[in-house]
């Protein structure tokens, strides 16, 4: 049995699993349930403390994260900007895992067209976009593949519904 799936196991039987500041692991929960999972946790120590050294990542931003949930499965949830871990929490407030991910991003094969610029234009004005905010949506459609089919295909949409 993997790390997590230890832990998501543990979380089924009421122990949840922390790491104390000086990398120690935190069992918390039904005492009985507790002490039952000692010997796993303490056989599986190593992989545990990594799985949740990767789970921490206060302070650090992203446009996507990996969510893992207790009672669903997990989602990969996207932004149109970065945020940071803390923001993701207060909107997924049941997600037990926010990771970080590093999108591979492909660059487009042509220069972002005037046709589909204005509409994505038109489309961030319609949302309320700021200018700050209509630059940086506009400089990732011209970097990155999935960020202009994404945009343009918004944009696209928000025009036929016209």
């Amino acid at each position: 049995m993997s790390a997590r799936d230890l832990i998501f196991s543990l979380q089924g039987e009421g122990v949840i699993l922390t790491l104390s500041p000086s990398g120690e692991i935190n069992a918390k929960g039904n005492a009985t349930a507790v002490k039952k999972c000692l010997p796993d946790i303490k056989a599986n120590k190593s992989d545990i403390v990594a799985y949740l050294q990767c789970l921490e990542h206060e302070g650090v931003t992203s446009a996507v994260w990996y969510l893992e949930f207790p009672n669903r499965d997990p989602a990969e949830v996207h932004f149109t900007h970065d945020e940071a871990r803390e923001a993701v929490a207060q909107i997924y407030p049941e997600a037990v895992a926010i990771v970080p991910v590093t999108p591979t991003i492909q660059q487009p094969d042509a220069p972002l067209s005037s046709d589909d610029e204005q509409k994505i234009r038109a489309w961030l004005a319609d949302i309320g976009a700021d200018d700050e905010e209509t630059a940086e949506t506009l400089d990732r459609c011209q970097q990155d593949a999935a960020a202009r089919e994404y945009f343009a295909g918004r944009a696209r949409v928000d025009a036929d519904n016209i």
